[in-house]
């Protein structure tokens, strides 16, 4: 798992007390761990997290619905392999 989704990862589970564990594909949407105003944080907290700038009129929400979408998308390691062809 990439630092930042590490990151990404412990802010989730400190705003969710109840929950123990998020893995990579568990629905953050649909499993209500992010609402609305949650959900602009966690725009904000995943442009820190990878470094990254996120125009929201281009976001597709569908990109931040699991961490392992998120690190897909965001992730630079993830990022070069995805360009480069790398498996």
């Amino acid at each position: 798992m990439h630092a930042g989704t590490k990151e990404i990862q412990q802010w989730l589970l400190a705003r969710n007390p109840s929950v123990k564990d998020i893995d990579l594909e568990r629905d953050l949407l649909r499993d209500q761990l992010v609402d609305s105003l949650g959900f602009v944080e966690l725009v904000f907290n995943v442009q820190e997290a990878y470094g990254v700038s996120i125009d929201m009129s281009e976001l597709d929400v569908e990109t931040l619905r699991t961490l392992s979408r998120i690190e897909a998308a965001f992730a630079p390691s993830v990022q070069s392999c995805l360009s480069s062809g790398a498996p």
